[in-house]
C-alpha cells in the first residue's frame, strides 16, 4: 500500500470514529439526558406541589377550627358531633363536613349533615331528618336534601356527593 492511500485509510478511521461518536451523542446520549432532566423536573414539580398542598391542609386546618368557632360555638358538646375539613385541590378550595345527632327528652332526635366552604361561607350541601324514637337513624329518609342547586332523596346520594369534595 501506498502512502497516499494510508492517508486515505487513516482519514476514513477518523471520519467513521467523529460519524459514530456524532451518533452516539445524538441517538442515545442526548435523549437519556433529555429524559433525566424530565424525570428530575417532574419530581421537583411534584415536591412543590407536595409543599404547596401541605400548606393549603393547614391553612385549611386553621379556617375550619375558626369557622367551627364562629358558627357551631357549642361544638363538641353533644355526644354524635363530628366534623371533617379537606383541602381540595382539584377546585382550590377548603370544605367544612359536619355532622351532628341531637337528642331530645321525649326520646326522638334530629339528624344532620352539612358540607360547605370555609372561607367563601357558601353551603355545598345539607341533610336533616328527624328520627323517631325507637327507629334506626338508617332506616329513616331525610325530610330535607339538598346538594348545591339539586335535591337529593337519600343519605347515600348525599354521601357520594360529599365524598366528590372532601376526597381529590
Amino acid at each position: 500500500m501506498t502512502k497516499g492511500n494510508w492517508f486515505k485509510v487513516g482519514i476514513l478511521g477518523v471520519m467513521i470514529l467523529v460519524g459514530s461518536s456524532i451518533a452516539y451523542y445524538y441517538f442515545w446520549s442526548l435523549p437519556q439526558r433529555d429524559k433525566e432532566e424530565l424525570i428530575i423536573k417532574k419530581a421537583e414539580e411534584q415536591n412543590i406541589l407536595n409543599e404547596e398542598n401541605r400548606k393549603s391542609q393547614e391553612e385549611c386546618s386553621t379556617e375550619a377550627g375558626e369557622y367551627l368557632k364562629k358558627y357551631y360555638p357549642n361544638f363538641g358538646n353533644r355526644l354524635g358531633e363530628q366534623f371533617r375539613f379537606h383541602f381540595n385541590q382539584r377546585v382550590n378550595k377548603c370544605f367544612i363536613f359536619v355532622q351532628d345527632f341531637n337528642m331530645h327528652d321525649d326520646g326522638d332526635a334530629d339528624f344532620s349533615k352539612f358540607l360547605g366552604d370555609v372561607l367563601e361561607l357558601k353551603q355545598y350541601g345539607y341533610l336533616q331528618k328527624m328520627i323517631p324514637k325507637n327507629r334506626a337513624e338508617y332506616a329513616v329518609k331525610p325530610f330535607v336534601c339538598e346538594m348545591l342547586d339539586k335535591y337529593c332523596k337519600t343519605d347515600e346520594e348525599f354521601d357520594a356527593f360529599v365524598k366528590k369534595y372532601m376526597e381529590d
